[in-house]
């Protein structure tokens, strides 16, 4: 079970742009601890509060590619949606540890 300060940190990850030694400080881990973010990010509390979060963003940005497919274009603002649906993948990459810049991309979406 996840810790109150590493409940914590995953939440400041996403404020801080993905700096979890930055995270970890401001919530109360010790300098030193922080210098070696892997010694949190490893550990089973930190992974299980991260997988949790992970969740929630991956179901909040299906939800949003989901409501696109469905709009009539020129009465929503899909800049605002899909400025959405990037930063969440932005951040779901950030929180789980995957890169954060390709030279492409590519989401395959399929509508039943």
């Amino acid at each position: 079970m996840a810790t109150l300060k590493q409940k914590k940190v995953v939440a400041k990850i996403l404020e801080n742009n993905g700096n979890i030694s930055k995270s970890m400080r401001e919530v109360g881990y010790s300098p030193a601890f922080a210098k070696n973010p892997k010694l949190l990010t490893e550990s089973d509390g930190y992974k299980e509060e991260a997988a949790s979060f992970l969740y929630q963003m991956e179901k909040e940005r299906d939800r949003l590619i989901r409501a696109m497919a469905g709009k009539d274009l020129e009465k929503v603002q899909y800049k605002d949606m899909t400025g959405a649906v990037d930063k969440l993948t932005k951040n779901i990459q950030l929180l789980s540890g995957g890169d954060t810049e390709r030279n492409t991309t590519s989401i395959n979406i399929s509508f039943k």
